[in-house]
């Protein structure tokens, strides 16, 4: 029986300079930092990063330093990280390739991306450069990226193409479900992951910035840090997953990110006509 271990994380938004702040800047480091340091003294196997990686499409040199800093640990500890770009990640309409493309290629991580052909989806085997479908033995790791408004269609696609298969399949989609539904942002309704309970053991998604798990089969950590303000609201868990597989048997552990705390105050200016009377 196949045994192994990873760590899954999503929405990490690195180069978010929250408020125009560097020390936020460093905050979004650290949140990736959080993860790399525990998936080195958990010694998993494999870290998932479900899409989001960074918060703008174009980053700039102090960032994509940082994520090579932190990317650079797991490289040498001989864990292997597993991709898929976001919507923040993807590269701009008329440009071949992201950054994720780039780190993909410095062999800093395997960059899963599926192609669309005449029939819609399809799911090609990952050769060391390309490719949506990669198989270590026992394992089955499946790359889709974010889709935007047509998550649901290639969902259903994927549905008909999808073979069974004795490895634990674990598939990784930059996806909201029921949320953001209706507004073109890869909201998707629940019921739609109902038909493959019996080929996939996990769905590992990012997008969403809290906690949001369906059943025993979807899972989203949140983002680590929180990108918004009003991310902080009670019952936003934000964190990452630490998953133990033994066979096709998972047990799942979240794992709260330790972020910068947010605090929030109500100041009465009622009755003060200028600007220098409120300061």
């Amino acid at each position: 029986m196949k045994e192994f271990s990873f760590v899954h994380c999503a929405d990490l938004h690195l180069g978010c300079q929250q408020f125009n702040e560097e020390v936020r800047w460093e905050d979004f480091g650290r949140a990736l930092g959080q993860v790399v340091d525990y998936a080195l003294k958990q010694q998993v196997n494999y870290v998932l990063i479900a899409g989001d990686l960074f918060h703008h499409r174009s980053i700039n040199a102090p960032t994509l330093s940082q994520a090579i800093f932190y990317l650079a640990k797991l490289k040498r500890a001989g864990i292997k990280v597993i991709a898929i770009e976001g919507n923040h990640d993807k590269a701009f309409y008329l440009e071949r390739d992201s950054w994720m493309s780039f780190l993909h290629r410095q062999g800093y991580f395997m960059l899963l991306k599926p192609t669309l052909g005449l029939e819609g989806l399809e799911i090609s085997p990952y050769d060391g450069e390309q490719g949506s479908m990669l198989t270590v033995p026992g394992i089955r790791f499946i790359g889709l990226g974010y889709l935007g408004a047509t998550t649901k269609q290639r969902l259903g696609e994927l549905d008909k193409i999808l073979e069974p298969s004795e490895d634990f399949t674990i598939v990784l989609l930059h996806a909201g479900v029921d949320k953001l539904l209706g507004q073109d942002l890869a909201g998707v309704k629940g019921e739609v992951f109902s038909g493959f309970q019996d080929r996939v053991d996990y769905f590992a998604l990012g997008h969403i910035h809290s906690r949001q798990e369906l059943g025993a089969l979807c899972f989203n950590p949140g983002a680590p840090e929180c990108v918004h303000i009003d991310e902080e609201k009670p019952g936003y868990e934000k964190g990452f997953y630490h998953v133990t597989v033994k066979g096709r048997e998972k047990n799942v552990e979240f794992v709260p990110s330790q972020r910068r705390p947010v605090y929030r105050w109500q100041v009465d200016i009622s009755g003060l006509e200028s600007p220098e009377q409120v300061t």
